[in-house]
């Protein structure tokens, strides 16, 4: 769709930048589901999908992303895709050895 949009443009004799315009906007979103690709196999998505409790809010945001909708800077998996899978992981990681260490 962006595509045609672009070429519409360019059709009317509007100036385009495809670098940034399309080839710009469609890595910021494959880099955001690289990032969610790299961090099922580090382990770190099952962590989040599979901790109890639960936490559906959580999954949704994620699911939205497998879903697609990767350029959708409302949902904090995107805009901060980076570090945010990694950075909870850790921390429910922390918490089951916490738990572990001190069963009471």
């Amino acid at each position: 769709m962006l595509a045609a949009k672009l070429y519409i443009k360019a059709a009317q004799g509007i100036i385009v930048d495809w670098e940034e315009e399309f080839t710009g906007y469609m890595k910021k979103g494959i880099n955001v589901f690289t990032t969610y690709v790299k961090e099922w196999y580090t382990g770190n998505l099952q962590t989040l999908f599979f901790h109890q409790p639960e936490n559906p809010e959580v999954k949704s945001k994620i699911c939205a992303i497998l879903a697609g909708y990767v350029w959708d800077e409302t949902n904090p998996f995107v805009k901060k895709h980076h570090n945010l899978i990694k950075n909870m992981a850790h921390m429910i990681e922390m918490e089951n050895n916490q738990k572990t260490e001190n069963p009471n």
